[in-house]
């Protein structure tokens, strides 16, 4: 660690990319309770055996629900709760969730996307502290990919 340079940033800079990094901090926190909160009503509302099941949680692709359309979630959620059949089918309770998941799609999305930005931002102004070069951000972006 001690051969990374580390640049000399101005006050300005410093306070920045401060301001940057918390506001990423709130955003990722801020989906996050976006996403556990419908996780949590749909656990509330699907798992109709509480006593019986209590381990029993969300898939892998209920957990994701903002990913997934009304008729894949109801699948996910037969899955995750051995429900008889896709409680979307019914058109009353499709009719019902529709509306306030489409409310809370749109909020991940806003929040996803602000954050994207934010943090697109706070990267711009490290690269230009370390005076990276456009390849040398593109090998960097690449490997923390993967």
């Amino acid at each position: 660690m001690e051969n990374i340079p580390i640049p000399a940033a101005s006050k300005g800079d410093r306070e920045a990319i401060a301001q940057l990094a918390r506001r990423c901090s709130e955003l990722g926190a801020a989906q996050y309770q976006t996403q556990t909160h419908v996780q949590r009503r749909l656990t509330e509302t699907f798992h109709l055996d509480h006593a019986a099941h209590s381990e029993t949680t969300l898939n892998q692709k209920a957990s994701a629900w903002w990913d997934c359309s009304l008729t894949e979630l109801g699948d996910a959620l037969k899955t995750s709760f051995k429900l008889a059949a896709n409680p979307f089918k019914n058109p009353r309770t499709a009719d019902e969730w529709d509306s306030y998941l489409a409310e809370h799609r749109a909020t991940v999305a806003r929040q996803s996307h602000e954050l994207a930005d934010t943090e697109a931002d706070l990267n711009a102004r490290v690269y230009r502290l370390f005076n990276l070069t456009p390849d040398e951000i593109k090998l960097l972006q690449r490997e923390v990919e993967h």
